[in-house]
């Protein structure tokens, strides 16, 4: 049996750096070919950016899948919607309050509530006689899709009526056609190979300390693959668009479950175990208290205030607490 040494170690590093990196280059790719098209630079930033920052989620969830890693799959899902809502909007409020328009508090972060009650039910709707594990079916699969489709096609309109109104200037580049299709084939290569050595060296890592993968897979994993998120939504408040920081960050944790476990479930049936039924609602629970701090705020912008970033920080710092009680 492989132990866990330096160069496990050093896959790991340079397998979340080829994720990240891969993700990069798959933004940039696909905006370049975006533009080619004729797509405003809002959609770009509501469809292409939210799709890149939500490509090493996926990496890693298909190549768990191929390898039986299924609690490392769903556990990274669940702990990265949890990071991004807590630890990546947490350090990302540090800098002042962000200002965020009604519709984002009214429409799109109910919709990520709704999509994660859903993610529960439909884990747990199979309770029914002795020996029952919670389960995604391909029937599920299909549902979570059928979701991601509907709210692709909002966001899609939402972007035409807004047109002219924001801007995600700064956030995305033109590119030439040769560059922006190699940028693609790259980021896709590297997001596959980073995806392929962080689940074997995951997976390592649970068999050598004796921990449950989905505890990996809502730690390290569910960190390394919020990166992206965190690096987007800095640099879009740091250029004052706060809009696109909360709507990458609230769009990539609807993709991540509607998109990502719904392409991971179409592959196979995943089996999960029953604790991480449990982490489903620390995930449902991040979504509810961002929903509470921005609907008390009064008039047209809500806002996002620097002390609720700090709760926000504290309740990760809970939820990891919370694993490290169940090692």
């Amino acid at each position: 049996m492989e132990t866990l040494g330096i160069q496990s170690l050093l896959m790991l590093l340079v397998g979340f750096y080829l994720l990240i990196k891969g993700a990069g280059l798959l933004i940039e790719g696909a905006s370049g070919l975006a533009q080619k098209i004729g797509l405003s630079d809002l959609t770009i930033a509501l469809t292409v950016v939210a799709f890149g920052t939500s490509a090493p989620e996926l990496g890693i969830n298909v190549m768990s899948v191929f390898s039986n890693n299924l609690d490392l799959a769903v556990g990274n899902i669940i702990g990265s919607n949890i990071t991004n809502l807590t630890l990546v909007l947490g350090i990302a409020g540090l800098g002042g309050a962000i200002n965020m328009h009604g519709k984002t508090v009214w429409k799109e972060i109910p919709m990520l509530i709704l999509i994660s009650v859903l993610m529960l039910i439909l884990a747990s709707d199979h309770s029914l006689g002795d020996g029952w594990t919670p389960h995604f079916s391909l029937a599920d699969g299909l549902t979570f899709l059928l979701f991601f489709f509907f709210f692709l096609g909002y966001i899609i309109s939402g972007a035409i009526e807004d047109k002219g109104k924001v801007s995600a200037e700064g956030l995305v580049q033109p590119l030439p056609l040769w560059k922006a299709i190699l940028w693609l084939i790259s980021g896709i290569i590297a997001l596959t190979i980073g995806g392929r050595w962080i689940v074997d060296v995951s997976s390592l890592i649970a068999e050598t300390f004796n921990i449950a993968e989905g505890i990996i897979g809502l730690t390290i994993v569910a960190l390394g693959t919020s990166l992206p998120e965190l690096a987007t939504s800095v640099v879009a408040i740091w250029r004052k668009k706060p809009d696109i920081a909360i709507g990458n960050l609230v769009g990539s944790n609807i993709f991540n479950i509607a998109w990502v476990l719904g392409i991971t479930v179409l592959i196979r049936p995943v089996y999960i175990n029953k604790y991480l039924l449990d982490d489903m609602y620390w995930m449902i629970g991040a979504g509810l208290i961002l929903f509470v701090f921005t609907m008390l705020s009064r008039g047209a912008t809500h806002t996002l205030k620097r002390w609720h970033s700090l709760l926000l920080l504290l309740f990760y710092l809970i939820f990891m607490f919370n694993l490290y009680l169940k090692l």
